[in-house]
């Protein structure tokens, strides 16, 4: 394979990693220092496509990091290109300044590799970096019984899988929503029944959908101020995505659109969350 920009000591390189993800990861129809996207001024030294529409870069390096790719990944975070970017290099010897370079691409979701004599190490695992622009959840802001969830749910988004990242809040956000109408029920807070009208039955098994508008039917919201009509609005519009996160991306485009849009999502489920907990705590 031709390299015309690699220093030819680390075309070996180059080689072997290649032949290193065709065997682990089972990728291959790597293109050789060519463009990875009209938009993005970068030439890796490999880039392929995943089963799953990823784009992935392999950059061969002197060192596990430099600063020439801090552009790189903001282009990425702000066009939401779905690109997974290792970076390798050979690890005889250690390059100088070794952990505060491998500690900046972790900072930036770039993965390393050390390629030695015999050996390749993977030091750490890129991320997508389309979804390291999601805002920090923060967990201190909640409650502590919220907080392992919490950064559960951010880990699990920016580590490639946005999709289950959500569901997690989601889940957070129904449990939560449950307990408060049980609890505004038991506690008066439903207005009376309408002549004719049945008392409403909520199981465990009840659409989420259907108990937020059961809720939103019989509350007594001037006796339960802290839970204002517009708010359970909101956690309606919610619910319908509680299932609809997991559905399959059939393109790149797609992919795109898909994180574009879960990232939105993330940060306001979690926003949503947070005013919820602060509301029950009236109640």
């Amino acid at each position: 394979m031709a390299y015309r920009y690699l220093s030819e000591h680390l075309h070996i390189i180059a080689d072997g990693i290649k032949q290193y993800f065709r065997n682990e990861r089972g990728l291959s129809n790597f293109k050789t220092e060519e463009e990875v996207d009209k938009a993005l001024d970068y030439r890796p030294t490999l880039h392929t496509h995943t089963k799953d529409h990823h784009i992935l870069c392999i950059d061969v390096q002197e060192s596990p990091y430099s600063t020439a790719l801090d552009s790189i990944v903001l282009d990425c975070v702000k066009r939401s290109l779905p690109i997974k970017l290792y970076v390798v290099f050979p690890g005889n010897p250690s390059p100088q300044d070794y952990k505060k370079k491998v500690d900046r691409a972790r900072t930036n979701g770039v993965g390393v590799i050390e390629v030695r004599t015999n050996t390749t190490e993977v030091i750490h695992e890129a991320l997508t970096l389309s979804l390291l622009g999601v805002r920090e959840v923060s967990p201190s802001r909640f409650p502590p019984k919220f907080r392992a969830e919490l950064a559960r749910a951010e880990s699990t988004f920016r580590a490639g899988n946005p999709v289950e990242g959500c569901l997690i809040v989601y889940k957070e956000l129904e449990a939560l929503s449950r307990r408060i109408v049980d609890k505004t029920r038991t506690k008066g807070l439903w207005r009376a029944p309408r002549p004719g009208e049945r008392s409403p039955r909520i199981k465990l098994n009840t659409a989420w959908q259907r108990v937020i508008e059961t809720l939103m039917d019989h509350l007594d919201y001037q006796r339960c101020p802290a839970l204002p009509m517009p708010l359970l609005a909101r956690i309606l519009s919610v619910a319908p995505h509680r299932n609809d996160t997991g559905h399959k991306v059939t393109s790149l485009k797609k992919l795109i659109r898909r994180d574009t849009e879960l990232k939105t999502r993330f940060e306001g489920a979690t926003d949503l969350l947070l005013e919820l907990i602060q509301a029950s705590k009236a109640i």
